[in-house]
């Protein structure tokens, strides 16, 4: 396994819900890397891969995209997750036993539950 530098792909901006994936491929005389869509990609949608490992939760890929390429991402599963870690930080914080149990936005406890 080595590094290759690839002009046109590297303008392919990262997604934490990617709609394409990337593999190279090397033979005896060359290297080349493959771009696959993994969903039907509309007329004039941009192409998007994963720079980081998908699996891994919101903090630790934002960890990752920040340290290794500078940038923090905004995608919509990004977005999506952190709302519900907040609201997950915000119940497990609250001193409410109904708080615990069950979603609520009380902010923690500024209202009843």
């Amino acid at each position: 396994g080595g590094l290759g530098v690839y002009a046109e792909a590297s303008a392919i901006n990262h997604d934490c819900d990617p709609n394409c994936t990337f593999f190279a491929a090397a033979s005896s005389s060359s290297t080349s890397l493959t771009v696959r869509a993994l969903r039907p990609v509309g007329a004039g949608e941009e192409l998007t891969i994963g720079y980081v490992p998908l699996r891994l939760p919101q903090r630790l890929r934002a960890a990752q995209l920040r340290r290794n390429y500078g940038f923090e991402c905004s995608c919509q599963r990004c977005l999506s997750e952190q709302e519900e870690d907040e609201d997950s930080e915000a119940a497990s914080s609250c001193r409410r036993s109904v708080c615990r149990s069950v979603s609520c936005n009380c902010g923690p406890c500024n209202s009843s539950c």
